[in-house]
């Protein structure tokens, strides 16, 4: 093991897979189709709380800290810091726009604003951003760095 990993494990791995390439950087609001659950892609988008308190002007150490603490009051709740909120369907007679949206699959590392997570089913056919424990964000370095 290099000099380098020993004094910095977790910073030298996040830039090894940020360097890559190979894991796609989503930020809030970005639109995503996500195959892996149902025969076809769900449409969906994804969500930060970070994000989210910037768009609406709230202050985003603030807006995470009450969702830290909701998370520790309501466990049973719905308060991620991180999400992929799927998106309904509507027909209209109106032509619409196309959205470009970033194709993703079950089971996929993503890294949404920094946080690298995989994308993991939940309940109803939803998805869930898992974020990597440290073990295996090292061994994901590892392997984009052999496969390079």
């Amino acid at each position: 093991m290099s000099n380098e990993i020993k004094n910095n494990p977790i910073g030298f791995c996040l830039r090894t897979i940020k360097n890559s390439g190979k894991v796609p950087f989503l930020v809030h609001g970005q639109r995503v189709s996500i195959s892996g659950n149902r025969r076809f892609p769900q449409d969906a988008s994804v969500f930060t709380a970070v994000g989210f308190a910037l768009e609406h002007g709230f202050c985003p150490v603030e807006c995470v800290r009450e969702q830290m603490e909701r998370q520790k009051k309501e466990p049973w709740g719905d308060h991620r810091l991180r999400a992929f909120l799927l998106e309904g369907v509507m027909l209209t007679d109106q032509p619409q726009a196309e959205i470009a949206r970033v194709e993703l699959a079950l089971g996929q590392v993503v890294s949404i604003e920094g946080c690298i997570c995989r994308i993991e089913s939940a309940a109803n056919y939803n998805f869930e951003a898992v974020e990597l424990t440290e073990q295996e964000i090292r061994d994901l370095s590892e392997q984009l760095k052999e496969a390079a």
